[in-house]
C-alpha cells in the first residue's frame, strides 16, 4: 500500500516503521546473542591459561605437565594466629617455611590451610586474615611454587564433611582469587563421615550431599558437586582438587562419583600402613585410578595418627620410588619437628638413624610434644626428612615467578586462543547480531530512499 500518500505520512510515518524495523532486528540480536554467548560464570569453564587439567594430569603455564611435591602449612586454620609472629611456640613463621620449602627442599607446591570460622571472625570479613593469606600466596608463587587453599576446619571443631558455611566460603575465596594463576582449591579437608549405610550411600553424599542421621542428630551437608559448581558461577576457572573419603584415603568409588566440569583433581594420603606398603597395595589404592584422573598425592604422614609403622625406613624409599614411576609427587605434612626437621631447624633434615624401635619413640615424643610434654626435639634425628628431601630434589620443577603470578584468562585446554571472561551484562557481538544490525541499516535505507524519491515525484 502507497502509505506515502495517506494524510499525515511523512517523517513520522517513516519513523514508525524504522522503528518496528529495529525492535524486530533487536530481538533477532538478543535471541542470537543470548543463545551464541556463555553465562560470565560458566560451570563448565573453558580452563585457564594458566594451570589447567588435561586427561590424567594437571597442566603448567608452560604447557607440561605439573606433578605437586611440598608441604602443608596448616597455621592459618588454627585458632592461634601466630602464622607470621615468631615466638617460643611458634619459631618457625608461615613465610620462613615457604621460603625454606623452596630454597632448601625444592618444593613446588605449597597447601595452605584456611578457616573459615577465621575469615568470617569479623563483618564482613576478616580483612587483616585476608592480607596474610595473600601475603604468603605472594611469596610462595614468586618463589617458584603453585599453592593451594585448602577449607580446613578441625581446629574448631567443622563439620566431617562441607555444609553450608563451605558454599559461603568459597563463593568469598572463589571472587577473591579467581583465575589467580599459581592458585588451586581444595575444597574440604579430609572428608570423614563414615559409611553408615555402605560406600555407596557415603560417596553420593560425597558427590551430590544429602541430610545424615547419626547420634541423634541430624546433619544437612553440602556435595562437593555444590562447592565446584559455587567456585565456577563466580567465574573462577582455577584447578580444583577434591579429596577422598575416610580422612582422604579411600579413592574406592572414586570413578563413578566423578564431579562434573572442568579443572577438577582429586586427593589421597597415600601414608604409610601395614596394610599400605606395597606396590600392589598403592596400585589398587590409587595407582590405578591415577591413570584416569589427576591426583594429588595429599598430607603425606610418616607417623600417622594413632599408628607407629616400624617399617617405614625400608617402605618409605619403595613408596617414593614407586610415586616417581607413576609420575605422581608428594605433598607432605609437615615442616615439623621430629617429622621432616631436627628441631626448629629448617635445614635439618630428619633421618631414619637408630633401630625401629627407636623410630616408634620418636612418633611418641612427636605426640607428647604435642601434649606439651617436654622433651628435646634437637635429639630426635628419626623421621623421613632425608628421604622426602631427595626424592624432592630429584622429581620437582619450581617454575618462573612470571609463570605463577597474575591473573589468568579464559583458554580453551585443547590449546585454543586466550579471551577474557565475559563480564556479567555484557553480549559479545556474534555473527548473527552483526547481521541483524546490518538488515536494520538496510531496511533503514531503503524506507528513507524511498520516502525522498516520493516527495520528489510529488512536488
Amino acid at each position: 500500500p502507497q502509505w506515502w500518500r495517506r494524510p499525515g505520512a511523512g517523517l513520522p510515518g517513516v519513523a514508525m516503521v524504522l522503528m518496528a524495523t529495529a525492535a524486530v532486528a533487536v530481538t533477532v540480536m538478543g535471541i542470537t546473542s543470548t543463545a551464541a554467548t556463555p553465562a560470565a560464570a560458566s560451570t563448565t569453564p573453558s580452563g585457564t591459561s594458566g594451570f589447567h587439567t588435561s586427561g590424567n594430569e594437571i597442566i603448567d603455564p608452560t604447557g607440561a605437565p605439573f606433578v605437586p611435591s611440598g608441604f602443608v602449612l596448616e597455621c592459618l586454620a588454627r585458632t592461634d594466629q601466630s602464622c607470621e609472629r615468631a615466638s617460643g611456640s611458634n619459631p618457625d613463621t608461615d613465610s620462613a617455611k615457604i621460603a625454606a620449602a623452596a630454597a632448601y627442599w625444592h618444593a613446588n607446591f605449597v597447601r595452605l590451610q584456611v578457616s573459615q570460622e577465621q575469615l568470617f571472625s569479623r563483618a564482613p570479613y576478616n580483612a587483616p586474615y585476608v592480607a596474610t593469606l595473600d601475603s604468603e600466596i605472594h611469596l610462595a608463587n614468586h618463589l617458584g611454587m603453585a599453592v593451594s587453599v585448602t577449607l580446613q576446619e578441625e581446629d574448631f571443631a567443622g563439620p566431617v564433611m562441607p555444609t553450608a558455611t563451605a558454599v559461603r566460603f568459597w563463593g568469598f575465596m572463589a571472587r577473591h582469587l579467581a583465575n589467580r594463576v599459581g592458585v588451586f582449591f581444595d575444597l574440604y579437608n579430609e572428608p570423614r563421615l563414615a559409611a553408615y549405610q555402605g560406600e555407596d550411600w557415603l560417596w553420593n553424599i560425597w558427590q551430590h550431599g544429602g541430610q545424615v542421621d547419626a547420634n541423634g542428630v541430624t546433619t544437612t551437608y553440602v556435595g562437593m558437586q555444590t562447592l565446584v559448581d559455587t567456585i565456577r558461577h563466580t567465574g573462577a576457572a582455577n584447578v580444583i582438587v577434591a579429596e577422598g573419603n575416610g580422612a582422604d584415603h579411600d579413592l574406592s568409588l572414586l570413578t563413578t562419583h566423578l564431579l562434573t566440569g572442568q579443572n577438577i583433581a582429586y586427593g589421597i594420603e597415600p601414608n604409610l600402613r601395614s596394610s599400605r606398603s606395597t606396590p600392589a597395595e598403592w596400585d589398587h589404592l590409587f595407582g590405578r585410578t591415577a591413570g584416569q584422573v589427576p591426583l594429588v598425592m595429599d598430607a603425606f604422614q610418616d607417623f600417622p595418627t594413632g599408628h607407629c609403622f616400624p617399617a617405614s625406613p625400608t617402605i618409605l624409599p619403595q613408596l617414593l620410588a614407586y610415586l616417581q614411576a607413576k609420575h605422581l609427587g608428594l605433598v607432605v605434612w609437615t615442616l615439623a619437628p621430629g617429622n621432616t626437621v631436627v628441631g626448629n631447624d629448617l635445614r635439618h633434615p630428619t633421618s631414619y638413624a637408630g633401630t625401629d624401635t627407636q623410630l616408634c619413640v620418636a612418633h611418641r615424643k612427636n605426640h607428647e610434644a604435642s601434649a606439651g610434654v617436654a622433651y628435646d626435639p634437637s635429639t630426635n634425628t628419626n623421621g623421613p626428612g632425608q628421604d622426602i628431601l631427595t626424592f624432592f630434589r630429584a622429581t620437582s620443577r619450581q617454575l618462573p615467578a612470571a609463570d605463577l603470578l597474575g591473573t589468568a584468562s579464559a583458554t580453551s585446554t585443547s590449546g585454543g586462543s586466550t579471551s577474557a571472561p565475559a563480564a556479567v551484562g555484557s553480549s559479545p557481538r556474534t555473527p548473527w547480531a552483526i547481521l541483524a544490525a546490518s538488515i536494520t541499516a538496510l531496511g533503514a535505507v531503503v524506507v528513507v530512499t524511498t520516502w525522498i524519491r516520493r516527495r520528489v515525484r510529488r512536488s
